[in-house]
């Protein structure tokens, strides 16, 4: 399936600066939009947003990535700001719950967990066989 995208108001899409970086954090959010399941970005739901990208970060899953002035790469959480200039953009994703966001979540940590067990356990064999 096709990630769609557009903005209600195409007074707001015309008043982004037509810059790279510009161009690159809206894409960044509609594909973040998969990321944190929610399909638009409206007035209401920008704290929500920002919730589940920082949530996300925290265990490791960020949003993105970025390059800082210095050279190091860092996670990159949309700011409130950012999110607010792109109040209007709706997307094909289907919003979930908070409740189920959280359902998710915790299945992406056991997973990460299984498979960290998984990969030790495996090593300790492949050690024991040499």
């Amino acid at each position: 399936m096709s990630l769609d995208w557009k903005f209600t108001d195409d007074e707001v899409f015309k008043a982004l600066p037509e810059t790279d970086e510009q161009w690159n954090i809206t894409q960044r959010l509609i594909w973040s939009t998969m990321t944190v399941d929610i399909g638009t970005i409206d007035k209401k739901n920008v704290c929500e947003w920002l919730y589940r990208a920082h949530m996300l970060d925290a265990i490791g899953m960020p949003l993105g990535r970025q390059v800082t002035d210095d050279g190091r790469t860092v996670s990159w959480v949309p700011s409130r700001s950012e999110l607010e200039k792109h109040i209007g953009l709706r997307t094909n994703v289907h919003t979930i719950t908070r409740a189920q966001f959280h359902k998710n979540v915790m299945k992406k940590l056991i997973n990460i967990a299984e498979g960290s067990c998984r990969r030790a356990a495996e090593k300790e064999l492949a050690e024991e066989a040499v």
